[in-house]
């Protein structure tokens, strides 16, 4: 049940609160979001592996309320990988380094 300190409106007065949400953005929907990386290998007797990717994502709104408040700034994470793979490809050794940013982001909000 909604209430006007809510945002909400009750046009027939039959005690039915809604909110319009026509036109905003929704929630966990970044208008921009994207990522670039690449991949370095060099053979040898194995080969050595080197990838790094960034990921970029614009600000978003963490609640499907409208809750002015409830925005995630936009934000950069990293990823690497060093490693070395036999020449037919049928071993894999790698260190692999996931948000090296150490960036926590919240998935919703109220």
């Amino acid at each position: 049940m909604g209430s006007t300190s809510q945002g909400c409106v009750d046009e027939t007065g039959d005690g039915i609160f809604f909110q319009d949400m026509s036109g905003q953005t929704l929630a966990n929907a970044p208008k921009w979001a994207g990522s670039l990386g690449f991949e370095m290998m060099q053979p040898v007797s194995v080969n050595g592996l080197v990838s790094a990717e960034a990921i970029y994502t614009d600000d978003y709104k963490t609640a499907a309320t409208g809750e002015p408040l409830a925005v995630q700034p936009s934000f950069w994470r990293l990823r690497a990988r060093l490693g070395l793979q036999s020449a037919d490809g049928k071993c894999d050794f790698s260190i692999i380094g996931r948000n090296l940013t150490n960036k926590i982001c919240p998935i919703g909000g109220a």
